[in-house]
């Protein structure tokens, strides 16, 4: 029983990554600029360092360039930062982009889950998704999902 229940949370978790998708960076240009210069200004507020700027910048400008690789937050979409963007979630899908191998996407993991406490989002919420996040990367779900999008 255990094992069925196993399988069809892991079908349902694959189905969830397969249609996960966000809107967002298909606004026009400038508003996309306007919300850039929103979210530099809300990380200076939760006083993210430079070098965070820098990185989570870089995020955003990348999304703006290649908007059909970004989907946001995959199983749940309910911690937002501007209207329909959830930042730590921005920065981490950038980061799984653009780094291979499961070290990579583990460190990018337990960054999402500072970042998401920078913001104040509670603990348990911060590190209960960070602690999904390691058993899909462990379970080898990530590569079954990748398949899955090709």
């Amino acid at each position: 029983m255990i094992y069925i229940i196993s399988i069809l949370l892991i079908l349902y978790i694959l189905y969830l990554y397969k249609n996960s998708s966000s809107l967002y960076f298909y606004n026009t240009k400038e508003k996309l600029q306007d919300n850039l210069n929103l979210v530099i200004s809300l990380l200076k507020n939760y006083q993210f360092s430079n070098l965070d700027i820098i990185r989570i910048t870089e995020s955003y400008n990348y999304f703006i360039e290649y908007p059909e690789e970004f989907d946001g937050a995959t199983i749940v979409k309910d911690i937002t930062q501007i209207r329909d963007l959830d930042v730590p979630a921005m920065a981490h899908d950038f980061t799984y982009i653009n780094e291979t191998g499961i070290k990579k996407r583990l460190k990018a993991d337990w960054q999402y889950g500072k970042d998401m406490r920078k913001f104040e989002i509670p603990w348990l919420t911060a590190y209960g998704r960070v602690f999904l996040l390691f058993i899909i990367n462990l379970s080898g779900i990530y590569s079954l999902k990748n398949l899955i999008k090709k």
